[in-house]
């Protein structure tokens, strides 16, 4: 299925300076996203094990050592990919300073990837606490809690007087 380009570059202008934008499509997307014969499947399968996945990290009274060792594993995994020799039980020792067997110089690049990981999860939990979630009020009752200079020199109605009949009748 042909869909075209996704968007558009459009320039603008901000101030003195030119700028080059994309601009996507407005969504939903025409003609609209089907799933291949198994892909729902497989996509509804990880959303599944998402789910188990979540309900054990709320059970585990210590998710940091959770995620330490998924990191690690992980990180084997990746490296296993590009050639590298190591296991999950030569990381771990080779991290307790004790004699592995696999070559070092393999050890120390798996290690090298968990600490980017660790890098990568401690950056996301920090962006993930600093979002403000949206106020469930919506944006207009959340937007009488604080007027701006024009409507603080004026008393604001409550929300329940803003009625359309109220004015009316």
């Amino acid at each position: 299925m042909q869909r075209g380009k996704s968007g558009y570059d459009s320039v603008m202008y901000s101030g003195r300076k030119t700028v080059r934008a994309f601009v996507p499509k407005p969504l939903p997307p025409e003609p609209p996203i089907t799933l291949a014969d198994g892909l729902k499947e497989l996509l509804e399968s990880a959303a599944h094990a998402l789910g188990q996945l979540d309900v054990v990290s709320t059970l585990l009274p210590e998710t940091a050592l959770f995620l330490y060792t998924y990191v690690r594993k992980e990180a084997v995994l990746s490296s296993q990919i590009e050639g590298v020799q190591s296991s999950l039980s030569d990381l771990l020792l080779f991290e307790l300073a004790k004699a592995p067997g696999a070559p070092t110089d393999d050890i120390r690049e798996v290690s090298i990837t968990c600490q980017h990981l660790s890098t990568a999860c401690t950056a996301w939990e920090t962006m993930a606490s600093s979002v403000k979630p949206p106020d469930p009020r919506g944006p207009r009752e959340a937007a009488f809690e604080q007027p701006g200079p024009y409507q603080s020199a004026r008393p604001v109605p409550p929300l329940s007087e803003l009625d359309w009949w109220h004015w009316t009748g």
